[in-house]
């Protein structure tokens, strides 16, 4: 089917997915930065449920806690070495499994949202996602809900375009 077939609709929507995987694309190979805010997007009125993805985090901790404390009552073990391991155990949850939970939790998300173009259009104009990039020296940015990121993309695209065409 020729380009003067496809109706306007039926162009913007290829359009509109090119772009996304340009983007997808650009951030890959880090030309193009994206950033989100982790705690807008895992917000319960987030319009795509990724705060599930943080519930399952603290269950996590919860099921930890319960073990330990399940090992205490089968060792038959004193409280004070438990909860002292506790307090050691939720130390070390917080500063350093919670952060990497988040980061995976935060990739998935990216990942979620290249891959479906409806999710995408639906999460930007919420909010909590940025794009940027560097020409020269100054940085472009796009900043959901604000900013186009359809206009910052057909920029990035035309700059990849060599001279005259």
């Amino acid at each position: 089917m020729s380009e003067r077939q496809l109706s306007h609709a039926e162009q913007l929507d290829r359009e509109y997915k090119d772009l996304l995987a340009l983007t997808s694309g650009a951030v890959a190979d880090g030309r193009v930065d994206f950033s989100i805010d982790f705690k807008r997007l895992t917000h319960p009125n987030c319009p795509i449920p990724f705060h599930t993805q943080t519930t399952r985090i603290a269950y996590l901790y919860l099921v930890l806690c319960c073990v330990g404390a399940g090992i205490k009552v089968w060792l038959g073990l004193p409280w004070i070495p438990v909860l002292a391991g506790l307090a050691v155990f939720t130390l070390v949850y917080w500063t350093l499994i919670r952060g990497r939970a988040e980061r995976q939790i935060a990739l998935k998300i990216q990942r979620e949202l290249f891959a479906d173009s409806a999710s995408w259009d639906k999460v930007w104009r919420y909010g909590g996602m940025r794009l940027s990039r560097r020409d020269g020296d100054r940085e472009i940015v796009a900043e959901a809900p604000k900013d186009p990121w359809l206009t910052f993309m057909r920029e990035f695209r035309d700059a990849l375009k060599p001279a005259g065409q």
